[in-house]
């Protein structure tokens, strides 16, 4: 028996270490080869190349979509901006002092973000009632407004306008 062969037998120790360390090697390769595995999954499954060209394409039409999506919000933001964002109604007595009317009377504003709507008012007479519409262009009407009209269109503008600074403070956040 060789010199060499007869110092590893007489030593148990060190075929158990050889043992082990083969065994830590095929339990890396099994390792590597399930993690390559996975990472070919999904393309071809036979090299990297077909994988990554694979995510590429998806990372295009992602980025496609991305634009289109981009496009869609601003348009609804635009359309969202001309919406009604402010209704209010504001009940009066337009004659102070006398029997008629009562809190019957009453003026309502519907107005966007940008302040554009109309501003309805009603006056209740004991025989009669009229009612008055008048378009609102950023908060102010050609048309004279009542008091009650001013009123109601400045506390559009100041909650439009708290609004629009709670929304810019949480997009600050964000």
């Amino acid at each position: 028996m060789p010199e060499q062969l007869r110092i590893i037998l007489e030593h148990p120790v060190l075929p158990l270490t050889l043992a082990l360390g083969l065994l830590c090697i095929l339990i890396w390769n099994v390792y590597l080869t399930m993690r390559l595995t996975r990472l070919t999954k999904g393309g071809d499954g036979k090299s990297i190349e077909g994988t990554l060209h694979g995510m590429q394409a998806t990372i295009t039409e992602l980025r496609t979509f991305r634009t289109e999506m981009e496009k869609y919000l601003t348009n609804v933001e635009k359309r969202l901006r001309r919406s009604v964002q402010f209704v209010s109604l504001k009940r009066f007595n337009p004659f102070e002092g006398s029997s008629e009317g009562g809190n019957q009377s009453f003026t309502s504003a519907f107005v966007s973000e940008n302040g554009d709507g109309v501003v309805l008012s009603t006056i209740h007479a004991r025989e009669r009632m009229h009612i008055y519409g008048k378009a609102v262009e950023h908060f102010a009407s050609g048309h004279e407004l009542t008091e009650e009209e001013k009123s109601i269109l400045e506390s559009g503008k100041r909650a439009l306008l708290a609004k629009e600074h709670e929304q810019s403070k949480a997009n600050n956040t964000i």
